[in-house]
């Protein structure tokens, strides 16, 4: 060493003995002399040290090839010592690559040198190239043309080892026979290099044991909680960061490709689950957790979580996850499980994913969903909070935050610091999401709600507009603000708003939209439209198309096209879809009796066999038209209470106790019978229609065959009265029954007394 080298040496150890309380300088300087550095080396590992104070601590992937080789050796014998950690992945493990002048391990360097491979067109590390360019490891593995059948073993598989040209594979291949630096054995099988140097399984095993600081298990697979404390988690008690998965597209927890910027949760990374026998419900399904009482599909788990009971053994109301000697549930603690039950939040034994409880794991997702970039919540939005957290249960809320589309728009809004307000949701791109959002935000009072729900239409049409070409564009524009929005806002300021107005508007717009598109795609203008081109059009598509009528209507009065005339959508005459009796009662024992049919269209569908109502009156029942006289109940479908037949009452009574859960929204929200996805409103009528004729309920012939059983059997005024429909459909339908009213009308004529 020359004198140079020396004097670097002791100056090197003087600067460390200055931050390293308690040290030996003698110790220090041996340590730096053990290094063997040169004099150019020592000069640049001195000065980087004296520019930068924390480089012993901070763990920084900074600095000379030099200073990694000391922060190893001073590491040993001073815990404050950190060794350099990978500048993207903050592992602890050798570092051979820089990049932008920070070391990066190997991992980090392949995934940034990352190549387009030419036989399954991703990303991925090179392992070779042939012919057409670069294989990636993973192509390469899967080759069938560079496996051969391993010499000892016959399994056909990669070669990992060839030994005198004999291949082996990777489990039969030689292992590297080593002194283990823990132990001291000799001949041992190298299962790790460490720092202090080879290691055997047994020894790298026992120093991967930890305790979890949590449930206090000791185990293998545990992870850092905290590097600075020196603190280790499990992974059962581990929760990973929430993220939106790459495979899958929702935001769940993703415990791998955060650093890379793919982030993969567990279900994607875990791929199709192997179908299990369940403990509780005997089915051969995917298994969503492993409980003391056996494996339990996704459905038990839910049906655990929400219904605790009183445990055999502690008498304390919780999920019962186990069984006892005679067969009795028992709660998670009592069960005989060493895996933590209690949530580490507030305390409560349930159903944990990770270390916290499904309410707890909601609250820190709805607060995570409403913090601005300020870090606090703006008070504006605590009724969004109140609606997540409390008014809806643990389970839909998770779901509502994971998949639902008008979440992610709120999310975009907070982040962007911009208060919602009807003016911002109108810039917002039409569609159920922004509509879903608000009407979230009015029932939770974070706006006023609108007089009328015409508002959104002006953002509707522009939107729709701006995909339609120029010329019909303008047509358009004007025919919907100057003809049919201001006649739907006068028809709005007498009668009220319905869920059908917006569609009424948008119907017309877009029905008048494709046929100006059929016109220019047969070469024809609207002025040169004749009725053979409206009445081919119209035949051609379903009955919406004649929705045209009031589009002709408005262009030949100004002069824009010849006198061109569409039959009235109205029906005229009788029905001529009516369901017979026999298979009307069918449906209707059907409906009384078939448990397998959902509660809901159970219900509609008896009202519209039997009282020959429609979805959109079925839909906007409230729980406050049923009332009962001793044994009997009646439900008011209009202003007449009706009587109902006792199974349909029994029905129709569970139906209103359901709504009412408060799993179904907002406790006020619940006096709908039939409420809807958004919170506060009914479901649409439409939906409701259309799963009635899925279920084999066609609403059409069912309500024509009950409405002419009761033309039958009453007056035409009466029938209109009880079943809210006007005299005038009333009397139709008493037509049809040929039903003949002498009787009715000589009972309502009062006859003088003698």
């Amino acid at each position: 060493m020359t004198h140079s080298t020396g004097n670097r040496s002791d100056e090197i150890a003087a600067y460390l003995a200055a931050r390293l309380p308690g040290a030996d300088p003698d110790r220090l300087t041996a340590q730096v002399e053990a290094l063997k550095l040169s004099a150019a080396h020592a000069r640049g590992l001195l000065r980087h040290l004296q520019a930068h104070p924390d480089a012993t601590t901070s763990g920084e992937a900074t600095g000379p090839a030099a200073l990694r080789a000391l922060l190893d050796a001073l590491a040993t014998e001073h815990p404050v010592v950190q060794r350099i950690r990978c500048h993207q992945c903050g592992a602890q493990k050798r570092l051979p690559y820089r990049k932008d002048g920070m070391s990066i391990c190997g991992s980090c360097y392949r995934r940034t040198h990352s190549k387009v491979c030419v036989r399954c067109g991703e990303l991925g590390s090179p392992a070779r190239r042939d012919g057409g360019g670069v294989v990636c490891i993973r192509c390469d593995r899967r080759d069938a043309s560079r496996h051969s059948p391993c010499t000892q073993c016959g399994t056909t598989t990669r070669v990992a080892y060839r030994v005198d040209g004999k291949p082996f594979c990777q489990n039969c291949g030689p292992r590297k026979l080593s002194t283990c630096s823990s132990c001291g054995k000799e001949n041992q099988r190298t299962h790790a290099i460490t720092h202090d140097g080879p290691i055997c399984p047994s020894c790298y095993q026992r120093g991967r044991s930890h305790q979890c600081h949590q449930c206090g298990r000791v185990t293998v697979h545990a992870r850092t909680a905290n590097r600075a404390a020196g603190t280790w988690i499990c992974y059962r008690c581990w929760t990973p960061p929430t993220a939106t998965c790459s495979e899958c597209g929702r935001l769940k927890p993703c415990a791998r490709g955060i650093a890379s910027g793919r982030p993969v949760c567990s279900t994607c990374r875990r791929g199709p689950r192997r179908p299990r026998r369940c403990a509780i419900c005997d089915h051969t399904k995917a298994v969503a957790a492993v409980l003391p009482v056996g494996p339990v599909c996704g459905r038990c788990v839910r049906h655990l979580r929400r219904h605790p009971a009183p445990c055999s053994m502690c008498q304390r109301v919780r999920p019962l996850v186990g069984v006892d000697d005679r067969g009795v549930g028992v709660c998670g603690p009592c069960s005989g499980d060493e895996r933590s039950w209690t949530c580490s939040d507030c305390g409560r034994v349930d159903l944990l994913q990770g270390s916290r409880c499904l309410a707890c794991v909601v609250e820190s997702r709805v607060a995570e969903l409403l913090t601005g970039p300020s870090g606090y919540i703006d008070p504006q939005l605590e009724g969004i909070r109140t609606y997540l957290t409390d008014d809806t249960t643990p389970d839909r809320a998770l779901g509502i935050i994971r998949d639902a589309q008008w979440v992610q728009l709120l999310r975009e809004l907070v982040a962007a610091q911009r208060p919602p307000t009807h003016e911002l949701l109108d810039e917002l791109p039409a569609g159920s999401p922004a509509n879903h959002l608000r009407t979230v935000l009015e029932h939770t009072g974070v706006i006023e709600p609108r007089p009328d729900d015409l508002g959104s239409l002006d953002a509707w049409l522009r939107d729709f507009l701006s995909a339609v070409p120029r010329q019909d564009a303008q047509l358009l524009r004007t025919y919907a603000q100057w003809w049919i929005l201001p006649r739907t806002r006068r028809r709005a300021t007498r009668h009220g708003t319905t869920a059908n107005t917006p569609k009424y508007v948008r119907t017309r717009v877009e029905t008048a939209a494709h046929f100006l598109a059929w016109l220019r795609a047969n070469d024809r203008t609207l002025t040169e439209a004749t009725q053979h081109d409206v009445d081919t059009w119209i035949e051609s598509g379903a009955s919406t198309r004649r929705r045209l009528r009031d589009f002709l209507k408005w262009t030949h009065a100004r002069g824009l096209s010849a006198a061109l005339r569409v039959h009235w959508l109205g029906r005229e005459g009788l029905a001529e879809h009516v369901l017979g009796d026999a298979d009307r009662w069918s449906l209707l024992r059907r409906c009384l009796g078939d448990e397998s049919l959902s509660l809901d269209l159970r219900v509609a569908g008896a009202l519209v066999l039997l009282y020959g109502q429609i979805p959109t009156r079925i839909a906007e029942l409230t729980a406050d038209r049923i009332s009962t006289s001793g044994t009997d109940t009646f439900l008011a479908l209009r202003n007449q209470p009706v009587l109902l037949p006792p199974p349909l009452a029994t029905l129709v009574v569970e139906l209103a106790n359901r709504s009412a859960s408060p799993q179904r929204g907002r406790p006020e929200a619940s006096g709908w019978l039939f409420p809807g996805a958004r919170p506060g409103t009914h479901i649409y009528a439409g939906r409701l229609a259309t799963a009635l004729n899925q279920a084999g309920i066609y609403v059409r012939s069912g309500r024509g065959g009950a409405l002419t059983a009761l033309a039958g059997d009453l007056p035409a005024p009466v029938l209109a009265e009880i079943l809210g429909l006007s005299v005038t459909t009333a009397t139709r339908w008493t037509a049809l029954a040929n039903h003949d009213n002498a009787e009715y009308v000589a009972a309502r004529i009062k006859v003088p007394p003698p």
